[in-house]
Formats: structure tokens, C-alpha cells, sequence
């Protein structure tokens, strides 16, 4: 999970040079008049957009932080923030239908202290 996470760290900061140099290519290529200039500039944005892709920042958005996740012992850990899912069965099968998202909050024991609803 470290691992992961400081590779999207890593990714992130990659992302947005690129994004920065693609948004440098496209003032240049709104500010060129020449034709092959344009051109030019123009590849240059789409260059740095592949890069983008490169970085594997889609896979690596799917990675929580630390703050996203709770440990529950054992080494395994447990996201905070999901969706909770249900299976209808209808003529053509099995459909997938959205119930609403789930949060899991970290459990506090009860004292004198603590507030509670």
C-alpha cells in the first residue's frame, strides 16, 4: 500500500508538470501565426497529454491515502469511503443497482468525555 502511495504521489507530481506544459503549448499555439508554428504547438499539447496517460495516474487514482483507510489488524486495511451495491434479477439476468455510498469511521470507546449523540 506504501508503495502504491507514493507512486501516485510521484504520478501526481508528474501530471501536473505535464499539464502545465501542455497549457504552455496551447497559449503558444493561440498566439502563433504561422501555419507550421500552430502545427508545432499543437503536437507538442498532444505529447504532453500522452504523458499524462503514461504516468498511470488513472490506475493510481484508485489508490486511497492513509487518511482513507483504517487498519483492522492482522496487516489488512479497510477503506473509509464506498458503495454498497445490489444484484436484481431481472429477464436478462443479474443487473447491478447503486444503494448509496458507505463511510466507516474508526470506533471510539465510550467514556465520560465523549460525546454522543
Amino acid at each position: 500500500m506504501a508503495t502504491r502511495q507514493k507512486e501516485k504521489t510521484e504520478a501526481e507530481a508528474k501530471v501536473k508538470e505535464f499539464n502545465k506544459e501542455k497549457d504552455d503549448e496551447l497559449k503558444k499555439y493561440q498566439e502563433a501565426s504561422n501555419l507550421f508554428m500552430k502545427a508545432l504547438h499543437y503536437r507538442n499539447a498532444v505529447a504532453a497529454v500522452e504523458k499524462v496517460d503514461l504516468t498511470g495516474i488513472r490506475f493510481l487514482n484508485q489508490v486511497p491515502s492513509e487518511s482513507e483507510v483504517i487498519a483492522i489488524g492482522g496487516g489488512v486495511l479497510v477503506n473509509t469511503k464506498g458503495t454498497v451495491w445490489s444484484k436484481e434479477n431481472n429477464f436478462f439476468g443479474e443487473q447491478h443497482v447503486l444503494l448509496g455510498d458507505a463511510v466507516l469511521c474508526p470506533f471510539v470507546e465510550k467514556d465520560e468525555n465523549t460525546l454522543m449523540p
